[in-house]
């Protein structure tokens, strides 16, 4: 479309070529990707299309092709962490049996839906903003990733370990992604967070490869880590993607604009909403805590949702929280932009929605509720 006003990309061929070295040289110097592909070329992710596989790649290696063999998600985690438009092969999601094209040849590979799942999710929520390479700007301190107060030199981890920040903005949080190559260790760095930060002073992995909880000190130095031949994403400790989460949205009629096609916002603008969610009392006697100290911005309500078993929806509840209902009909957590989160077990359920002067509804279907749950 020459005449329309969407940018012309392009595929980045040299990213994938470095991608390749990560994954499948093990002699290969991470530090390598702090120049690789057409990014850091031209300072914009606007252009580019980056890839972990594509039909001209994607055959097996017998066939004159080179895909990517070994250790695949380290790549997808490098290319839905950074600049660019990412692109996801299905083969490398759902797996399968492929053949080349005279079926001659086959090989078989598992898909790693559940990890690049879970990386979308952390992209949707905390990649975006200014790009840093950590590694290269951040004065890195090479430690073994369970010791961060080793006092000793470790510059042999510095060919393994590749860090990088996303600034965050735009409603989306900060983060660092940890890339490490090396086989057996866990390796960490201390590192200087660059700009505005990542939105958060403590940070914890959000893919769920490490656990605990890191510092931004006032000196804007931070240990991350990851482990062997593996990734870490983190960001603020306040959030945990691994924790399911359900993205509903719903309209109230009463407040509904037609034209507009949003409800009104001018209870929560005015600051006419109570600060503690207003359930504790009959008929929902909610025992929930849920307060803030301002509302935040565009919302219509409070309202409380209820998780009901698929196989006994009639029954009590599962789990309860009290939310925000956006004039946009989206129902977010206290933050007024991200998905209810809720301590259950990943899977489908039957949602109920409550406010305070109108009837209460449930949904007609079961909704998915998981780490990388649709919109329903």
């Amino acid at each position: 479309n020459l005449s329309g006003s969407r940018p012309m990309t392009g595929f980045d061929f040299p990213l994938f070529y470095a991608l390749k070295e990560m994954c499948d040289n093990s002699g290969y110097d991470i530090r390598g990707l702090h120049s690789a592909g057409l990014y850091p070329l031209y300072g914009s992710g606007v252009n580019v299309t980056t890839f972990v596989h594509n039909h001209d790649v994607f055959r097996p290696y017998t066939s004159a092709h080179n895909p990517i063999v070994n250790n695949l998600a380290l790549a997808y985690a490098f290319i839905l962490t950074h600049p660019g438009t990412a692109t996801i092969f299905y083969p490398d999601y759902f797996g399968g049996t492929f053949y080349n094209a005279d079926s001659s040849e086959s090989f078989t590979m598992g898909g790693l839906k559940s990890e690049i799942n879970t990386l979308l999710s952390i992209r949707e929520n905390f990649v975006g903003g200014n790009f840093y390479a950590l590694t290269a700007l951040g004065n890195p301190d090479y430690k073994p990733g369970d010791d961060p107060f080793n006092g000793g030199t470790f510059s042999e981890y510095a060919p393994k370990l590749y860090v990088a920040q996303r600034e965050g903005g735009g409603g989306l949080g900060g983060s660092i992604v940890v890339i490490n190559t090396h086989p057996t260790d866990a390796v960490g760095a201390w590192v200087t967070v660059q700009g505005a930060g990542v939105g958060a002073s403590f940070l914890r992995d959000q893919t769920g490869n490490r656990s605990g909880t890191t510092e931004v000190y006032g000196d804007n130095r931070v240990f991350v880590s990851a482990p062997p031949l593996g990734y870490a994403v983190w960001a603020d400790a306040d959030y945990n993607l691994s924790i399911p989460v359900a993205r509903l949205k719903a309209f109230l009629r009463g407040p509904y604009n037609p034209i507009s096609g949003a409800m009104s916002t001018y209870l929560g603008d005015n600051a006419l909403i109570p600060l503690t969610q207003p359930f504790s009392g009959a008929p929902w006697s909610y025992g929930g805590s849920e307060s803030v100290a301002a509302i935040p911005g565009g919302i219509t309500d409070w309202i409380l949702v209820e998780l009901r078993s698929e196989n006994t929806p009639g029954a009590s509840p599962v789990a309860r929280r009290a939310a925000f209902l956006r004039g946009d009909g989206m129902i977010v957590d206290l933050d007024g932009s991200r998905p209810l989160s809720f301590d259950v077990t990943a899977g489908k359920y039957y949602a109920v929605l409550r406010h305070r002067n109108h009837l209460s509804v449930m949904s007609k279907n079961q909704v998915t509720v998981d780490v990388a749950a649709g919109l329903y």
